[in-house]
């Protein structure tokens, strides 16, 4: 077979028969075809038990602890958050209810002992010249050392300032590891979708080897047969084909005309605007400050 500029194509088939100089063949092939039809009917069946193991309740419930861990958050970080902004905003300093009760009670105490234990000696000292200016000047000494205790007392309350402010130098510390809580919270929450979707994919998979199975089984059974017939009957096929192709001529037309028409295409568009010496305008090197482009594009 031949064509005019193209290929030709040719089939040469070759096939053995049964031997028939060998006594009973014909019996034995039947035998050995009947017990390949029975063995193709049964060998390969599809598994009718479980394949994909369903989820227990621990993981479903990990799962879902997880997401709900990293949609809300935990709530001791959330707390430490709070401290620290309060802490930032400078909302301890100077309201320690407790400094300032321990200070009332010192205060009160103190003076309970000016007045019942100072004074009264004061008086006992100076019982012959009460009223007088040494009197008064016991009495004004005595009244500054009061003073001073009570100063020594209320630096509790800068003492306290103090270490406020150190806690907020220290807390600044925290203030990274608290600020990549959302990183964290996110990425757990991720890994509760990845640990869903694995679960899905693999159930995904799962069905489609199933059905894969189903459909390549007869397939299976029915190869049997094949390699049967094949074995008994020793049959061969050799086919040769050639497909039809262009002449070459006409490959080098066609590429030329393809060639052509890219050229003309693209002749003439260089960003240039000395490159095109035939531009419109008449211009050496295709420039022309008259003409309605410079750049060696000829426009219509």
């Amino acid at each position: 077979m031949s064509g005019g500029g193209g290929g030709g194509g040719n089939s040469v088939v070759y096939t053995n028969l049964l031997p028939t100089y060998i006594p009973g063949v014909q019996a034995k092939v039947e035998e050995w075809m009947a017990a390949a039809n029975s063995l193709a009917s049964s060998n390969f069946s599809a598994y009718g038990g479980t394949t994909y193991a369903a989820q227990d309740t621990n993981e479903t419930d990990g799962i879902a602890a997880v997401a709900t861990r990293g949609r809300y958050g935990s709530t001791i970080e959330l707390d430490g958050k709070t401290h620290l902004r309060n802490l930032y905003d400078g909302l301890k300093l100077n309201v320690n209810t407790k400094i300032a009760s321990f200070y009332a009670a010192q205060v009160a105490e103190l003076i309970q002992s000016f007045d019942e234990e100072v004074l009264p000696a004061i008086r006992r000292n100076y019982v012959f010249a009460w009223g007088g200016s040494e009197h008064n000047v016991a009495e004004a000494i005595a009244a500054d050392k009061m003073v001073a205790k009570i100063r020594e007392i209320a630096k509790m309350f800068y003492d306290d300032y103090v270490h406020e402010r150190s806690l907020m130098q220290q807390g600044m510390a925290h203030a990274t590891p608290y600020g990549l809580q959302c990183i964290r919270d996110m990425e757990m929450l991720r890994a509760a979708g990845v640990y869903a979707r694995e679960f899905d994919q693999g159930y995904k998979i799962d069905a489609w080897e199933r059905y894969n199975e189903a459909v390549i089984l007869p397939v299976r059974n029915l190869d049997i047969l094949g390699n049967a017939v094949r074995t008994v009957m020793s049959t061969s096929r050799t086919a040769t084909s050639k497909y039809y192709k262009p002449p070459m001529w006409t490959q080098i037309a066609g590429a030329a005309i393809s060639g052509l028409s890219l050229y003309a295409m693209y002749s003439g568009t260089s960003l240039n605007p000395y490159a095109n010496p035939n531009a419109k305008g008449g211009a050496v090197g295709g420039y022309n400050p008259n003409a309605q482009s410079n750049m060696g594009i000829p426009i219509d």
